[in-house]
Order: structure tokens, then sequence, then C-alpha cells
């Protein structure tokens, strides 16, 4: 049985105006969902009530995973797509594919983070952290999934190379020792 609570706003977030949080317990945990009007946290709760499933609470990530893949397949170029299974397939899944969605957690996530940094760049460490969050938005916009532990965590940032440029003298260097196809260049 799920209730309702009545949320005043904090200072500055407009006076008299309230949230609605709705609470109900799944799998023997606590949860809650928070909503700006009565009406939506009436529909949330009956949808509890009447056993509709919210949360997931035995789907595994790897059924999200397939699902965004299909879902996004139109919106995205075939080459994105491509990117996007080969990151999941090789870097993420192996580490999440049989988790239960309810399961993860933001532990997980700084885990996952760590193990890529260990093991990657900077930059492809966060490439994989970023199609890892667009599968955890997917999974909310489903309503599989309550929150995104991925988008929790700060990505790693890239280090930002030096471009080394010729000196004149070395570009007259280069185009001696070049081949004569490469002389226009």
């Amino acid at each position: 049985m799920a209730s309702i609570v009545r949320i005043a706003n904090a200072k500055g977030r407009g006076n008299g105006k309230y949230r609605y949080r709705v609470m109900w317990r799944t799998d023997g945990r606590q949860r809650s969902k928070t909503f700006k009007d009565r009406i939506a946290a009436r529909e949330f709760r009956l949808k509890l009530d009447r056993g509709e499933t919210v949360t997931t609470g035995d789907r595994t990530f790897n059924e999200l995973v397939q699902r965004f893949l299909r879902d996004c397949a139109g919106d995205v170029k075939p080459s994105t797509m491509a990117g996007y299974k080969q990151i999941l397939d090789n870097r993420v899944l192996p580490q999440w594919s049989d988790r239960k969605l309810s399961n993860l957690r933001k532990a997980d996530a700084i885990a996952l983070k760590s193990k890529l940094q260990r093991e990657l760049s900077q930059a492809t460490a966060r490439n994989v952290l970023v199609v890892a969050t667009r599968v955890l938005n997917h999974g909310i916009e489903l309503e599989w999934v309550a929150t995104n532990v991925v988008a929790q965590i700060r990505k790693p940032r890239p280090k930002k190379r030096r471009v080394g440029i010729l000196t004149a003298a070395e570009q007259r260097a280069l185009l001696m020792a070049a081949a004569p196809n490469y002389k226009m260049l």
C-alpha cells in the first residue's frame, strides 16, 4: 500500500506551494518518488495499488541495453549505433550484464569508473560513462529505473594535448625528405 505525503517547498522555490512524495515498499525496501502536483502523485499511487510495475524488480541491465539499442536505432546514424554497441558489449555489459536494475547503486558506478580509468584513457573512459548514462536515462523514460546512478558521478576530464607546430626550418627539411608525390602538400 502506497502513501502520499505533502511537502512544503524550500524557501525560494515558491511560497505556499507544495510537492507530493509517494512512498511504498518493494522487495523489502522503502521507495519514494516526488511529484510537483497532487494529481500526478495520486495517479502514480493508483498504479502502485493496482500492482503495475513502476520501478524494476526483475529486469536486468542487459534487457535495458537491448531495449535501448532497439529504440534508438532510428534516431542515430548507423556509425553512432555501432559505437554504442561496441562500447556496451566490450566495457559495460561485462560488468553489469546480469545485474538487476533495482540493485544498481552509486558505488557500482564509481567502481566502473575506476576500472575504466585504470584500463583506458580519460577521454575513452568518459565516452563509456556517457553511453551508460544514456542507457539509464532511457530506463528512466521507460520507468524501469528510478534514478540514474551513472549521472550522479563526476566524469573524468580528458587531458589537453599540446599540439606541436613545425618551425620553418623543419618544414623545409620535411619538403626535402618528402617523395615527389607529396611535394604539393
